[in-house]
């Protein structure tokens, strides 16, 4: 980004200015007055205080504001903190000579600061702010236009040090620096006692090189009580994870815990962009060792400096603070050896007194136009020795790119509100549930690659891997409504979640040092197994005619730290949180008032495509429409709706499986098939039992027998864009399943069993295809094969199943209840499971029955056996009646059809009727246009007496004014033969009084009600 500075008043600019967000002006340090932002970072157990002029850690009062853990205000630990610049920078009138110069956003002595809040020359503009990735205008966003966030609360804001007064000393003159700061925060155990901050150091375009500079962070930390003789605080250093920390041995007054210890590791520095530096220095970590700092020209760069001081020895100038962050003693620094003074890496040689110290990084060149970026994280620890662990978490972190390793909320679904009189219907749409977790790659491993050098890798334990890590884990949505459009305001109408048996989850929790156990401080109830749905209509609406703000949110479940402990075996981590996506995402507002319904009958086509045709007049399925949304159906769109295996549930009962895609028109917001996801619609059942009075015994009589049978446990409802398709019902009774002919080639065997070593009937008609199945269940061709197995000394039997009545090929399976496999024994030559027979075989093992999708084929039944089948035997199927190569079998089955792999379904809306999208005149909302936008109540225009337009008007038309709270402020009638008309709002009320700044809304509304166009107009005085 070579001119950051037009960049970023770009993007300021394209943010809505809301007069309700301006911050009351607040006293700083200087006592000057200005517009300044102060907001608290509470996302985890750190609490943070920030501000938009440099300074965090500090309350707005000037007292020690960071406290550790959540809940504990008064356990304080940041007395004040702020980065610091500085360099060398050309003299004017001699270019050959340097001018030393230090911005300093915070002063541990004085407790001032040079910044002043937002991008230059914006200082009096509210939207240079603090923004929080909660709030509803959050300004960064991605490539798809969506909020860019990385971890559960992100924190974005500018600050600047152009303003020459706001320096201490007229000496110091301003870098002309812009810092663009953030902050993340993540939830989970060792992670939620971590901020990191990220300090992005733009200079301006038009400014000089700032030669030899410095970046770091200066912190004053007080742990608890530091004044007079309660100071008692130690800083340590930790070269190898370069980390500064700060603790005491003492317990504090008042404190509910014994002290942690805050530390503040340094994870990346600037390029050095062309300086060549080499430092040698005595190590004081080793008494003997001497070591270099080198400085690279293509470097980018570590920390160079950690530098001690206390109260009595702060740096009072911007040389002495220049020569601090160099890493020399400014203290005792000799110019005629100027060397002999530098030491960067300091030790604590003062014993238990209030403390400072600074992390920097340099000598690099801070180039014009060009960003220097340097990042810390600030952890607490309970103590040292467990200080590390947490700091190699904030490292993992950083080194996968702020991937948020916790689960992250996933996106709300796209919202939709039809206004009625009393009443407002929301439809929402189901992408949210099929989108997978981002982390799940990464967590899903147990060990990575690492390159060691540029040819060789190694593999190494992953440190994200969590085996319970949840891929797909939406759990449910809630309804919210408020008057306001401030998302504090809304409160909670419904909530629908996911029917699994998860209910209570572990959502927040404090950390107890003294027991050494996170206490749960608040839970959460997902709810009560509701299931999802996809409408809801609030009619307690108290006022019709003014608007209603609406959202709907998605919320989930996963597990944060799942781990087996290596020596005890211990589980922790085994609590799953919750994660809920921003009421601000979907926000939108509605009218209710008296209109044409837009909520019509349920009119969908359903036509059969391929498969068992059976499953639509058996009512095995039965499809139904909840309703259909005419001003935003797709009646453009042939939807695909398959059915994929049936598989088993936990209680053995069988879950139906099916997807969809789209034949022709739009692509929507459809789950994807994929390997991990491939039938993404799941159908369980419950089994149920009935009296079967068909069967007969072996001497003709009806005797009564039980049958199973299987049916939904609830309705399944699928958003489709503008309509909501379900499956009612599934009744399934494979036990009524009934062989009606088997041909052998080309011989039809006239019976219901297959009998190959006695053609005499099987007494009576009991089927001989076992009711195992909750599956197929249908017709099969058989195609045998000899193949050549070793193990067997001679050729063995496999074949090719088909099903005839879903037109798909059965694939072999070693389980029964899932593809074809052979029978009772596994006489399996080649290692398979199943899949080949030896040709000689002949024992009483073997060549008795083979499983198609569950069901039980017999080869061969004794002809003396008498039902009922539990008293049947089998004896094998003799030598001269096995089948040769290329024998055909087809079995033919009158049986209960399944909804299984293979059936196939379309789905389109019809046209035909009044009422639909075509009639609403659809394409006269894109004509409608305000300019201009925003726009300044100074203009010329509005000096002219026209004001603000509406360009692309209907004919007949009412133009409604509302104020932010949804206040109507003026309504003008617009009244024309002709449509694309023009109308002009001269910025008044109805009152004709004068119009304050902000933001406002208006609706264009026909007379006839079937056209309505909603939108913002933004007013600058």
């Amino acid at each position: 980004m070579k001119n950051p500075k037009l960049f970023f008043v770009f993007v300021f600019l394209v943010i809505f200015i809301a007069a309700f967000n301006l911050q009351a002006a607040k006293k700083i340090g200087s006592g000057q007055y200005r517009i300044a932002d102060y907001r608290w970072m509470q996302a985890n157990q750190m609490n943070m205080p920030l501000t938009n002029y440099g300074i965090f850690g500090q309350t707005i009062n000037g007292n020690a504001g960071f406290y550790w853990p959540s809940g504990f205000p008064n356990e304080t630990y940041i007395f004040g903190a702020g980065i610091w610049v500085g360099g060398l920078v050309r003299k004017i009138n001699d270019p050959t000579k340097f001018d030393t110069e230090v911005t300093c956003g915070y002063n541990p002595n004085s407790g001032g600061d040079e910044f002043i809040q937002g991008i230059p020359g914006h200082a009096s503009d509210p939207d240079q702010k603090i923004y929080f990735s909660s709030d509803s205008d959050w300004p960064l966003k991605d490539a798809q236009g969506r909020d860019s966030i990385l971890s559960i609360l992100d924190s974005y804001y500018a600050y600047n040090d152009y303003d020459a007064s706001r320096h201490f000393v007229p000496e110091n003159k301003p870098l002309n620096i812009t810092v663009i700061q953030q902050t993340y925060a993540y939830l989970g155990p060792g992670i939620e006692d971590i901020l990191f901050f990220v300090f992005n150091v733009v200079l301006d375009s038009s400014a000089d090189t700032v030669h030899d500079a410095f970046l770091g962070v200066c912190a004053d930390n007080d742990i608890g009580n530091e004044s007079g003789a309660s100071a008692n605080d130690l800083v340590g250093f930790d070269r190898a994870r370069n980390m500064a920390f700060q603790w005491q041995n003492d317990p504090e007054s008042g404190w509910a815990h014994f002290p942690g210890t805050i530390a503040y590791k340094f994870l990346q520095g600037p390029p050095s962009n062309g300086v060549d530096t080499v430092h040698t220095y005595k190590d004081p970590y080793g008494t003997t060792k001497v070591d270099s700092i080198v400085i690279h020209p293509t470097d980018t760069l570590g920390m160079t400096a950690f530098k001690i001081f206390t109260i009595d020895i702060d740096p009072a100038d911007k040389f002495q603070r220049y020569q601090i962050m160099s890493g020399y003693n400014y203290k005792t620094l000799d110019s005629n050896n100027v060397e002999d003074s530098y030491h960067p890496y300091d030790v604590d040689v003062y014993g238990p007194s209030d403390k400072r110290f600074l992390q920097t990084a340099g000598p690099f060149n801070l180039i014009p136009g060009d960003t220097a970026k340097v990042i810390y994280a600030i952890l607490i620890a309970k103590d040292t020795s467990e200080l590390p662990l947490k700091a190699d978490e904030a490292q993992a972190i950083f080194d996968a790119g702020f991937l948020n390793i916790s689960p992250e909320a996933p996106e709300s679904p796209d919202l939709y509100g039809i206004p009625h009189e009393n009443k407002v219907t929301l439809y929402w749409e189901n992408a949210p549930e099929f989108k997978p977790d981002r982390h799940y790659e990464v967590t899903s491993k147990d060990s990575i690659w690492k390159h060691t050098s540029s040819s060789v890798s190694i593999k190494i334990p992953n440190m994200f891997y969590n085996p319970e890590y949840r891929k797909y884990d939406f759990e449910g949505y809630r309804v919210w409504r408020s008057i306001y459009s401030d998302p504090s305001t809304f409160q909670m109408l419904a909530y629908f979640d996911k029917y699994d048996s998860l209910q209570i989850l572990r959502q927040d929790s404090a950390y107890d040092i003294v027991g050494d156990s996170f206490v749960i401080t608040k839970a959460e109830t997902l709810g009560f197994d509701t299931g999802l749905q996809y409408t809801f209509t609030d009619t307690n609406i108290p006022y019709t005619n003014i608007r209603y703000y609406y959202a709907v949110t998605s919320f989930d479940a996963n597990y944060l730290s799942y781990k087996v402990d290596s020596i005890s075996g211990d589980t922790v981590g085994t609590e799953p949180y919750s994660f809920e996506s921003q009421i601000k995402e979907n926000m939108i507002s509605v009218i209710p008032s008296y209109q044409h319904e837009l909520v019509s009958n349920p009119h969908s086509i359903i036509s059969f495509e391929y498969g068992n045709s059976a499953l639509s007049y058996v009512n095995v399925i039965r499809f139904i429409d909840a309703y259909i949304f005419d001003d935003i159906l797709d009646d453009s769109t042939t939807y695909h709706m398959r059915f994929g295996p049936i598989t088993v549930n936990k209680e053995g009962n069988p879950v139906y499986s099916f997807g969809l895609d789209t034949m022709s028109g739009k692509n929507r917001n459809i789950p994807p098939y994929d390997s991990s996801n491939h039938f993404p619609y799941h159908i369980e059942t419950l089994p149920k039992t009935i009296v079967d009075s068909t069967y007969k015994n072996s001497l003709g009589a009806y005797e009564y027998d039980t049958s199973s049978f299987w049916i939904s446990k609830r309705s399944i409802e699928i958003p489709l864009f503008g309509a909501l398709i379900g499956i009612d019902s599934i009744s399934v009774c494979p036990t009524n399943n009934k062989v009606d002919s088997i041909m052998i080639n080309d011989a039809t065997v006239y019976t219901d069993t297959l009998v190959l070593t006695d053609s005499t009937p099987y007494a009576g008609t009991h089927t001989h295809i076992n009711s195992d199945p909750y599956y197929n269940g249908g017709s099969f061709k058989i195609t045998w094969h000899r193949v050549y197995v070793a193990s067997e000394g001679d050729s063995a039997l496999t074949c090719d199943v088909y099903d005839m009545v879903n037109g798909i090929e059965i694939p072999y399976s070693p389980n029964w209840d899932f593809g074809w496999r052979f029978g009772m024994k596994d006489s399996t030559a080649g290692g398979g499971s199943g899949k080949y027979m030896s040709f000689l075989d002949s024992t009483a093992d073997n060549w008795k029955a083979m499983y198609i999708d569950g069901v039980s084929v017999f080869f061969n039944y004794h002809a003396g056996a008498i039902p009922p089948i539990p008293s049947k035997r089998i004896l094998s199927m003799s030598q001269s009646d096995k089948p040769a190569e290329g024998d055909t079998w087809y079995i033919y089955n009158t049986a209960c059809p399944t909804p299984s792999l293979g059936n196939s379904y379309t789905i389109k809306f019809s046209e035909d009727r009044s009422g639909i999208r075509k009639n609403m005149e659809i394409s006269k909302y894109s004509s409608i246009t305000v300019s201009p936008n925003p726009y300044l109540i100074s203009s010329p225009s509005r000096k002219e007496g026209k004001g603000l337009m509406f360009k692309g008007l209907p004919g007949k038309c009412d133009i409604s004014i509302y104020s932010i709270n949804g206040s109507l402020i003026r309504r003008i009638e617009h009244r024309s033969s002709v449509d694309d008309g023009v109308e002009y709002w001269d910025v008044k009320s109805g009152a004709n009084t004068k119009i304050t700044s902000g933001v406002y809304f208006y609706m264009v509304e026909t007379l006839d009600n079937r056209l309505r166009k909603t939108g913002k107009i933004v007013l600058i005085r």
